[in-house]
């Protein structure tokens, strides 16, 4: 697998996609100057493709010191946990972390929030900590469907997020697909291969056909019908 280019790095991380993978398995690749006219629209600071090196550099850095992800999906009652990132030197025991609802209520949690450590990057300098955060912690009952505040507040390391929480989807039910068409005897509703069984049905009812064989046309001439 080839490394992939610096600009198609840094439009990967604003959320552009550079390239594809046609059906005919051929990669097509977008042209450099769309991809920098995208850049620029998401404000990226590229003038010119010399730029890109320092850009991506910079964009690096600004992820490794991003406490929370812009946007939390979750689903209700079934909490996931969540990535923090921490500078190293603040302690996870001083983190507080709230949700704020959209109706105005809060729901706040103090120093007993576990964050478990599973990882460490080093960017620019620094060295920074990304810690799993649990949130069923928070909910002393599941957090009801709606556009939240997720908040962080640690020394040196505050941030907020958008928390989204998704009802619940119902559970898959298989079967056969129903016609307007499918009406039983009895008014009730049958599968979709009912109306098959019961043309089986009738064709077996119905007495053999006998064959009648048609009439041989006869040609007359033109002479003959003048007589």
């Amino acid at each position: 697998m080839t490394k992939p280019s610096a600009l198609s790095e840094l439009a990967g991380l604003y959320g552009i996609q550079a390239s594809y993978l046609a059906v005919d398995g051929s990669t097509r690749v977008a042209d450099k100057d769309v991809v920098m006219a995208l850049l620029r629209s998401l404000e990226a600071p590229v003038d010119n493709p010399h730029e890109v090196t320092d850009a991506l550099r910079a964009r690096r850095l600004a992820d490794a010191r991003r406490v929370l992800e812009p946007v939390v999906v979750q689903r209700t009652g079934r909490p996931s946990p969540v990535t923090v990132t921490l500078p190293e030197g603040v302690d996870p025991r001083q983190v507080r972390v709230c949700i704020d609802l959209e109706d105005g209520a809060g729901r706040h949690e103090g120093s007993s929030l576990r964050l478990v450590l599973f990882s460490g990057v080093e960017m620019g300098g620094g060295r920074y900590g990304l810690y799993r955060l649990d949130l069923a912690a928070l909910e002393t009952e599941p957090v009801p469907p709606g556009y939240h505040r997720l908040v962080l507040e640690a020394p040196g390391a505050s941030s907020s997020a958008l928390l989204i929480v998704a009802p619940n989807c119902p559970a898959a039910r298989r079967g056969w697909p129903w016609t307007s068409g499918d009406v039983g005897r009895a008014g009730t509703r049958s599968p979709a291969s009912a109306p098959i069984a019961r043309e089986k049905e009738l064709r077996e009812k119905e007495p053999p056909s006998q064959h009648v064989p048609r009439p041989r046309s006869v040609a007359r001439s033109t002479s003959s019908s003048m007589t």
